[in-house]
């Protein structure tokens, strides 16, 4: 999967691009079937990448506006008077330098702060571009999305506990028996032990848990991608779940129903 920065760099690609919805929705293609990063997190990911984006050159614009501003200070005009004296030996006095300077620098000044202005507003309007073409690509998402289907038929399970009807005591036995090994923290079902392949050993425990009778219906990989993601709290792709072997691993701990 793209670090945070990788990401970033791809709003920061659109900022240029003449066609930047079509280069986002291009983009958010490629990453999920190269990193299994859904749609859904690329667009949110995205949006505060944007508005990171826009903060920083703000951040930056009144700095340099007042870095500008600074050389009307009259301490300014004094430094300038005595390299002014040096160089052109002209026998004015302060005063009169300044009375003469000051609408120059002004001016000048004016006009550097006009030019940095322009510059900073046409940034933040392809800010607001981009920010606008990734809630329109968000609205798309979300008004053709459809409910996932599970191997039944029915809406995709998100959590464990749906795998168990209504049956509080065999959900509370298998939490039970992860948390007495060392698994999962009872209260909170977090995933605590991280030994080496923990990830795949938790695919694998939930379709292990099918194959025993304990769950109602055999969980898809989405399914499981989700009892490991809104379950057991752990950032896991949808290619682990795939390569989780149930033979490859030890599940005397478990018994059959």
């Amino acid at each position: 999967m793209r670090t945070k920065d990788q990401l970033k760099q791809v709003v920061e690609r659109a900022l240029y691009e003449p066609n930047s919805k079509a280069f986002l929705k291009r983009e958010m293609q490629i990453i999920k079937e190269k990193y299994y990063y859904e749609h859904e997190d690329f667009l949110n990911d995205s949006l505060m990448n944007i508005s990171e984006i826009a903060s920083s050159e703000t951040f930056i614009f009144n700095i340099q506006r007042n870095q500008i501003k600074r050389r009307l200070n009259k301490e300014e005009f004094i430094n300038n008077y005595h390299g002014f004296c040096i160089d052109k030996n002209e026998g004015l006095t302060f005063e009169e330098y300044f009375e003469r300077e000051e609408p120059k620098v002004k001016q000048k000044i004016k006009d550097e702060i006009t030019a940095l202005e322009k510059r900073h507003n046409n940034y933040i309007d392809k800010c607001n571009k981009i920010d606008s073409e990734l809630r329109e690509l968000k609205k798309e998402l979300q008004e053709k999305k459809e409910p996932s289907k599970s191997k039944t038929g029915l809406p995709e399970k998100k959590t464990l506990k749906q795998f168990f009807d209504d049956d509080d005591d065999k959900y509370d036995n298998v939490i039970k028996v992860l948390a007495d090994k060392g698994y999962i923290n009872q209260e909170t079902l977090i995933w605590t032990d991280k030994k080496n392949g923990y990830k795949s050993f938790a695919a694998s425990t939930i379709k292990r848990l099918f194959e025993f009778g304990y769950l109602n219906s055999e969980p898809t990989n989405k399914e499981i991608l989700n009892i490991c993601r809104n379950t057991f709290k752990m950032k896991i792709g949808i290619d682990t779940v795939k390569r989780a072997d149930v033979s490859s691993n030890n599940f005397s701990f478990l018994k059959p129903e």
